[in-house]
């Protein structure tokens, strides 16, 4: 064997020992997204209820202070609603264009954040006196619409999640939602609680709770039981509409054209 065939020879062998490392470590990330994970199951309390509009065709459900802040869906029926945590007392309401499908809502220093569904359009308005701001355009559905304080986090009815520069909507980044490993598809209403997404899985009895550095499921809080409680009737009237209560430190939940609110107590179960 020459000089120069060992070399060749040693630099074979350390080639191959790099692609085998190489292997090993792709092999042990690939485990990691997609191995079973511990995912807490939690169970919830009714602690209190209150009348819901049944004509509401919830898309976005927020709170602040003693005030809900509701986006109503459907061409034609489209709406903003501010009322009181009464439910009786509606403050102010602002139909929307006939051309335009409400969808998911969020506040960010006292502008209201509206998604349409299919427009293409963001619609901004002024917090207490629901006056049009501005608008903007995003790319693909809206669906879901909630923030982190930074960023507007939205969804379009797939397992992605996009999170939006407030004074442009531009897309900063996306990620994907797994559970397990899978992913999971037709997320719907957003609620940002505690460094956690909160998210209403579209024509299901679940909500599950994501982590949004990485899109994994962390949570999950099956509500079929509230479902049965709440006995909807109305083709459509799917479970929608996640409020965080801070006060309480605890969320509101209702559907869509549902008659009731009801606030929820989460616990993880034993």
């Amino acid at each position: 064997m020459t000089q120069s065939s060992g070399a060749f020879n040693t630099l074979i062998r350390g080639c191959g020992q790099m692609l085998w490392l190489t292997g090993l470590m792709m092999s042990l990330v690939a485990c990691a997204d997609t191995g079973p994970r511990d995912i807490v199951q939690y169970q919830f309390q009714i602690e209190a209820e209150q009348p819901h509009d049944p004509t509401l065709f919830t898309q976005g459900l927020l709170k602040r202070g003693s005030r809900f802040y509701e986006s109503g869906g459907q061409y034609g029926q489209s709406r903003l609603v501010i009322y009181q945590d009464n439910g009786r007392q509606v403050e102010r309401e602002r139909p929307l264009a006939a051309r335009y499908f409400a969808e998911g809502l969020t506040e960010l220093n006292n502008e209201l954040y509206l998604l349409t569904w299919r427009e293409k359009t963001l619609l901004v308005y002024d917090a207490g006196t629901l006056e049009p701001l501005r608008e903007m355009s995003y790319s693909g559905e809206g669906w879901g619409l909630t923030n982190d304080g930074e960023h507007l986090i939205r969804s379009d009815g797939s397992a992605q999640l996009y999170f939006h520069a407030p004074e442009d909507f531009s897309v900063q980044r996306q990620i994907t939602v797994t559970e397990n490993g899978k992913a999971v598809t037709r997320l719907n209403e957003l609620e940002y609680v505690d460094g956690a997404i909160w998210a209403n899985i579209w024509y299901s009895d679940r909500l599950i709770q994501i982590d949004p550095d990485n899109g994994r499921v962390i949570g999950s809080l099956d509500l079929a039981e509230l479902v049965r409680t709440a006995q909807p009737e109305t083709s459509g009237a799917v479970l929608n509409g996640i409020a965080y209560d801070a006060e309480h430190n605890q969320f509101w939940v209702t559907g869509k054209l549902w008659p009731t609110l009801y606030r929820l107590s989460l616990s993880p179960e034993p």
